[in-house]
């Protein structure tokens, strides 16, 4: 038996003997508080790295939302034009050409 087979063997035995914490956040009812109870589960500096994480993606969702929100304002206010893709290629290509003379 190799070293590294030896350590997986030895590192799957372990795992095995530690008790399965899922049935205890299964019973949880809502979202919160699954989150919270597998959180206690973590070692201290891996709770603050997660909770982070959630705190970056929930203000990525307020961003998003207010973004949505002015667009659907825009849209209800007839600030929204029809957007035509050619025209807009064609205006592009005008400004390059404008910009970097042959």
């Amino acid at each position: 038996m190799t070293r590294s087979t030896h350590s997986a063997r030895r590192s799957t035995d372990t795992m095995s003997r530690v008790p399965v914490q899922s049935a205890t956040l299964s019973g949880m009812k809502t979202p919160m508080e699954r989150a919270v109870a597998a959180l206690e589960y973590l070692p201290e500096d891996l709770r603050e790295r997660h909770v982070e994480r959630l705190e970056e993606q929930a203000e990525k969702l307020r961003v998003m939302r207010q973004l949505v929100r002015q667009g659907l304002d825009d849209v209800e206010a007839g600030r929204v034009a029809p957007f035509d893709m050619k025209t807009f290629l064609a205006e592009a290509r005008r400004r390059v050409k404008k910009e970097r003379p042959d």
